[in-house]
């Protein structure tokens, strides 16, 4: 079973357009035994999840439920301002890191083009956590964006990759 991590997305299908695709895509993939994903969730505050207005969500324990089949955690974030999602983010992706598992994959991805939010991120995360490293992206993606996945990710911008 291939075990997939994604973090970024403050809950699922109630906050942006980054949500929606994760709901979507958790959706998609529920009755897919040979993958499983494990998506962090903001506890609190602005956009934070609220699992009760999920029909068909499962308690798992405290902080962790399961929907579509992706086991989902809560982050708990302090109300520092708009420092918040760079704190969220750091928090889910160290989170993160005592769940995944050699060959396991963790997707961090935003909808912010700050780099305080994405290149610096993975870099710092990067950094800090030598025994994980960025994939190829696989031969399924456009050459185009291939070509331009780099030590600081993929960025995709609406005006020039639609």
């Amino acid at each position: 079973m291939q075990h997939v991590f994604i973090v970024g997305a403050k809950s699922l299908g109630a906050y942006g357009g980054y949500e929606t695709f994760v709901y979507k895509l958790t959706e998609y993939h529920q009755h897919n035994g040979e993958l499983k994903y494990h998506v962090a969730c903001k506890a609190n505050g602005d956009g934070c999840m609220d699992e009760t207005r999920l029909r068909d969500a499962r308690p798992l324990g405290k902080g962790i439920f399961e929907f579509h089949s992706a086991r989902c955690f809560k982050i708990k974030v302090p109300n520092i301002g708009p420092a918040v999602a760079i704190y969220y983010d750091i928090a889910a992706l160290e989170a993160c890191c005592r769940y995944v598992k050699p060959g396991g994959q963790l997707v961090y991805s935003t909808c912010s083009i700050l780099p305080e939010e994405n290149a610096l991120q993975l870099r710092r995360f990067l950094e800090n956590h030598p025994d994980f490293t960025l994939l190829p992206l696989p031969d399924s993606f456009p050459a185009a964006l291939r070509q331009r996945y780099g030590a600081e990710g993929l960025q995709l911008l609406p005006h020039r990759d639609h």
